[in-house]
């Protein structure tokens, strides 16, 4: 069974090092980017998840007592939105709205799926005979897709498996597993959603041998297929239904458009890339060995090479963007691991 959704993510500074880029991409070399420090709830550290059109961030920050919290962060002021009573809370996702969603701890540690609105979180539940949640997308209606472990029958016995849900109405209804054929293994198949978009496609991963890329297309079924055999994740799509990614063991970045697979160029001197976010103009970001970077169009940039001289940053991966081309993700930035927000120049200088 895999770490629930918001602890793996506690490790992405550090896998990044380990592991070692809004317009098109010969614009972006000619505007460049400022960068703002998103700030943490009071301690040292922060990093940013998501990012909706209206320039709301949200992700989690260490507080000052070290806890995790998650947060919002709107035109400079960074905000806590709390737990269920337990230390720990992350938000993963957030739409237009304003609506926030995540998990949070309950007082005995549990983590559950939650949902914020305006200020109140909401427990979303837990799946048939299962004890935990997270939940990682949410689209303009309120629709919301997340996992939580469950026990599954069958006439060889009981499985404890991971499900992907949908949350619709207030109700939680289990995705279906992907359906592979000559498989001889007679347990469940797990599988995890990481993002869905305003049409109701939503994208994750299917644990076959390893963890796939896949996605489910929307309907009334929501039927389940994968997007290539190999061990990697679908983390972001467009409402276009254009799918990013990666896969070769999650090293190689990918575009999926139309049912064809595209591998994406690595960074700097490398082949290495994970695409984690992509905009409707077809903006692409993510992170490589050499730290963030953006795609456009076939071409890679390093984000860290497009910030004012001086800034201090060094850009490690980018989460997300949106429709203006601003970009989320986390950086280092005086000693300290901390969210950011990228904002195009020429989209500061329409506005101001």
């Amino acid at each position: 069974m895999k770490a629930r959704g918001w602890a793996w993510l506690l490790l992405l500074p550090a896998l990044v090092v380990i592991s070692g880029l809004g317009t098109a991409a010969a614009m972006s070399v000619r505007r460049g980017y400022q960068v703002t420090d998103l700030g943490t709830l009071g301690g040292g550290e922060s990093f940013a998840s998501a990012v909706n059109n209206r320039g709301q961030v949200v992700g989690r920050s260490r507080t000052a007592d070290g806890e995790v919290h998650a947060f919002i962060w709107e035109q400079g002021v960074i905000r806590d939105l709390g737990t269920l009573g337990g230390d720990n809370s992350f938000a993963a996702g957030i739409n237009r709205h304003g609506h926030v969603v995540g998990s949070a701890e309950q007082v005995d540690g549990v983590v559950r799926a939650v949902i914020w609105k305006s200020g109140t979180i909401r427990d979303l539940g837990i799946l048939p005979r299962g004890t935990t949640s997270d939940a990682t997308g949410i689209n303009r209606w309120g629709e919301i897709v997340g996992s939580g472990d469950m026990v599954i029958s069958n006439r060889y016995g009981e499985f404890g498996v991971e499900r992907g849900f949908l949350w619709r109405n207030g109700r939680m209804r289990i995705l279906p597993e992907v359906r592979v054929k000559d498989r001889a293994d007679p347990s469940p198949l797990s599988n995890r959603p990481l993002a869905i978009n305003d049409h109701g496609t939503i994208v994750g991963v299917h644990q076959v041998t390893d963890e796939w890329p896949g996605l489910w297309r929307s309907g009334p079924q929501h039927h389940a297929r994968l997007l290539v055999r190999s061990e990697g994740a679908a983390h972001a799509i467009n409402q276009r239904n254009h799918v990013v990614g990666s896969y070769g063991h999650g090293e190689l970045a990918f575009v999926w458009k139309e049912g064809h697979l595209r591998q994406l160029p690595g960074g700097p001197n490398s082949n290495y890339g994970v695409a984690l976010g992509i905009n409707d103009r077809g903006e692409i970001v993510g992170h490589s060995a050499s730290g963030a970077i953006h795609w456009y169009r076939g071409r890679v940039s390093d984000l860290n090479t497009l910030l004012p001289e001086g800034s201090g940053w060094h850009l490690h991966a980018a989460t997300a963007i949106n429709q203006h081309g601003q970009i989320v993700g986390s950086g280092r930035h005086e000693g300290e691991d901390r969210a950011f927000l990228l904002t195009p120049n020429s989209y500061r200088q329409s506005v101001e």
